[in-house]
């Protein structure tokens, strides 16, 4: 009817199995149609476009986003960063104490808080004006606690501009609860 295309055919085969959207692994043959294009090219198929279209993936999430109990902040090669959102945690506190804070923090259903290293820190600051533009009520003058240590002191961000420090652990500084996703 189309012709043999093997790339064609093993599409038509995997729709008609109902597998999934992700099974498919071949975003080159997509790319090649319009929606309409392929509605028309697969109806004689079993599995009709909408049950398809309906088990495709979610887009990725973008700093900013609203995801698994707090605000996405990014990723490394092993996790996704997810961020407490809330001025309540923007509370002043030597470090232990920010530390037992985050680690004790019950958050929208999620008890795997912790206080970020200096790499999350950095990424807070890097996009600041996006994460407080959806809501994350960061202060931009003030130093943040990290999880990072120096011998028996912590470094601190101050988020405006970056500047990183190391402070004694019994110094006053903000703090905010991250918590990590693994791949």
């Amino acid at each position: 009817m189309f012709g043999y295309n093997i790339k064609e055919s093993t599409m038509a085969t995997y729709l008609a199995v109902g597998t999934t959207w992700r099974s498919i692994r071949q975003p080159y043959v997509m790319a090649n149609y319009t929606w309409r294009e392929l509605q028309y090219k697969y109806a004689a198929v079993s599995t009709t476009w909408r049950e398809v279209y309906k088990k495709a993936p979610p887009p990725p999430p973008v700093i900013g986003d609203m995801i698994h109990g707090g605000m996405y902040l990014g990723e490394t090669a092993s996790y996704h960063v997810i961020m407490a959102v809330s001025g309540d945690y923007d509370s002043t506190a030597d470090f232990n104490t920010a530390k037992m804070m985050c680690n004790s923090l019950d958050l929208n259903g999620f008890y795997d808080w912790e206080l970020p290293l200096l790499t999350e820190v950095r990424q807070m600051s890097t996009y600041l004006q996006v994460l407080n533009a959806n809501g994350a009520k960061l202060t931009e003058t003030m130093y943040y606690w990290t999880d990072t240590r120096s011998g028996t002191n912590a470094y601190v961000v101050k988020l405006s501009d970056g500047t990183e420090m190391v402070h004694v652990p019994v110094r006053q500084n903000l703090y905010r609860a991250i918590r990590r996703i693994y791949k």
